[in-house]
Parts: structure tokens; sequence; C-alpha cells
């Protein structure tokens, strides 16, 4: 039986000096259905071999140890939207298919609507020391990308929450430079109350002419990820949340389940990383939408299983991928 103390702990970390007993092997192939660009191995040493249509990305075996997350990046946006389905079929399980939409990846000022940003801060004791450094600089590279006509607000939590303002404020050149006192301010330490964070951050009165998107900083280390993630189904409607993992190996559970029901993407600040840069592609991402209200129409393809059965808005330079099943091949628009 599973008490409130077993709910509400933290996970059990090595001991400074220890490292895990197994070393690992990887080699990933990329198949993305269009031109791939600007493949890159973030923390690790491999071999990259991308020929244009298909990458392979090799594990060198000098760095092989399981400390730390293995991310590969890689571009595909082109000058306009475009749609791309990978089919697979086998004779035992039937038919699958992968839909992804692809933004372009440039989009002009008048395109870009009025914002709401909510900036959220995990400053509880794992986040201690350089963690939290590099979120308190991802949001004053963050708040020098906010402008003119948004509005934006600040959450930090551990034990408890504290809010900048009691509601959103206009991005005027006095209120960002009292937001930066204001973060300068933060230190580690304390426990992880994620829900009462969630809560101030998506049912604070809303501005219905903007889009309300919010960005939560966090290593995820957490025992109830699954109450969290219940929250937010109940929670998240009309809301873009965009997690950011922060640390050399966060819980990337709790962060992908995250930006899946908030209906935006994850991204992830490692030690090793500078924030400019991370911010740079999420505000490439959260401040462009490219296309909203999307619907699907199969053209008379019988389809099943379509999920999600919403269809997120298509941002920045981030696709949006639709997944389902097919019980018999045929030709449709």
């Amino acid at each position: 039986v599973l008490t409130s103390k077993d709910l509400f702990s933290d996970p059990h970390l090595l001991a400074k000096g220890q490292r895990p007993g197994n070393d690992i092997a990887l080699r990933l192939k990329i198949n993305a259905g269009v031109k791939i660009q600007g493949v890159q191995v973030v923390a690790h040493q491999a071999r990259v071999n991308n020929t244009g249509t298909w990458a392979e990305v090799v594990l060198d075996p000098r760095d092989a140890i399981p400390n730390k997350d293995f991310v590969v990046r890689y571009a595909l946006a082109g000058s306009a939207p475009s749609v791309t389905v990978l089919p697979q079929v086998d004779a035992q399980r039937g038919g699958h298919f992968l839909l992804m939409i692809q933004p372009k990846a440039k989009m002009s000022p008048r395109e870009i609507a009025p914002r709401e940003y909510i900036f959220v801060i995990d400053k509880s004791g794992s986040q201690e020391g350089f963690p939290i450094e590099q979120s308190k600089a991802a949001v004053r590279k963050c708040l020098a990308n906010v402008g003119p006509r948004d509005t934006f607000n600040l959450i930090a939590f551990e034990s408890g929450v504290a809010t900048f303002a009691p509601k959103a404020v206009a991005a005027t050149t006095q209120n960002v430079e009292a937001a930066l006192s204001w973060i300068k301010g933060l230190s580690g330490g304390g426990g992880t109350e994620f829900l009462p964070a969630l809560q101030v951050a998506l049912q604070a009165a809303k501005d219905p002419s903007r889009s309300r998107i919010v960005l939560f900083m966090t290593d995820g280390y957490i025992g109830y990820e699954r109450q969290v993630l219940k929250y937010l189904r109940d929670h998240a409607k009309g809301v873009n949340l965009f997690p950011l993992g922060v640390g050399s190996s966060v819980n990337r559970f709790l962060i992908e389940g995250m930006a899946r029901i908030g209906v935006g993407t994850s991204f992830y600040l490692l030690n090793t990383e500078k924030p400019a840069a991370i911010v740079e592609r999420i505000f490439a991402t959260i401040s462009k939408p490219a296309l909203t209200n999307i619907e699907l129409h199969w053209g008379g393809l019988e389809v099943e299983q379509v999920t999600p059965s919403t269809i997120p808005d298509l941002f920045g330079e981030q696709p949006v991928f639709v997944a389902g099943r097919y019980r018999q091949g045929g030709r449709g628009t």
C-alpha cells in the first residue's frame, strides 16, 4: 500500500563518486521523410553519417558510461509548411503510420500575435547551485526576447509558491527590470511542490485576446509524476505548456508527459550548454505560431486509433506528429 510519504518523496540518486555498473552501446538511424539538416550530438562523442535523406549516429565506445542523457538534434524546416506520411505494415500487426506537419523555417513579424508568457522556475533542493543558475540565466534571456505587445509573469516554487506579480504585466522596460531584480534573489532549497505551482500557472485569470504560453523549468526530481500528469489532463485546456528540463539527467518521463498533455514541446538545457542558444530555439517555437485550429481529412482512407485526438497548434520550427493505424493500403488526398 502506497502512503502519502511514498507518493511525495524524492527518488534516490547515486552517491558522489559512484557510477552505474553497465556500459551502453547505441546506433541511431533517422529517416524523417524529408531532407535532414545539421545533425548535432550534444553531450557525447559519436560518429555521424548524414546523406541528406537519412542519417546514422553511432556512439563512440569511449563514451559509453550511462551517466547523462544522449541528445541528438537535427533540423528539417523548409521554405513552406509541408506534410509527410511515413507508413509501415507487417503481416501480423497490420498497418501503422506517422503523419508529420512541418512548419516553414521563417515567419514574418506580422504573422505573430500578442502572447502572455508565464515563466515557472523550480528552485527546490535538487536545483541548488548550477541548475538554478541555469534556469535564472534562461529566464533573463527569455525576458530579453519578450515583445512590446506581450505580457508576462514569473512563478518560483519549492515547498511554497511565490509570484512576481498578482497577474501578468506588460513587457515594459520598467517591468522587465523589476523582474530581473526579482530573479536575482532566487536560490535553490526546500521540497518540490509541483501541483500548487501548476495551479497558479494554469488557473490565473486569462486575457482572452492573448495566447497563454507557460515555460516550466525543472529537473523533474519528484516521486508523484502520475498525479502531476493527471492534474494537467484536467486543467491544461487552452494553455500551451512547454516544459524545459534543466540539468545533466532529468526526469524525461515527466517532462515529455507534460509537453504531450499540455499540447506543447519539451526542451532540455544540459549543464554543458549555454542558455542563450536554448532560449533562441525556444522562442523560435513559442513566439511564432504557424498554423492553428488544424483539422485532418483523410480523403476516404480507412484510418483508426488516431492520436492525438485533438491536433495541437503548429509552432515555430517544431513539427506536429499524428500517429494511427490503417487496415489496408489505398490512395487518397
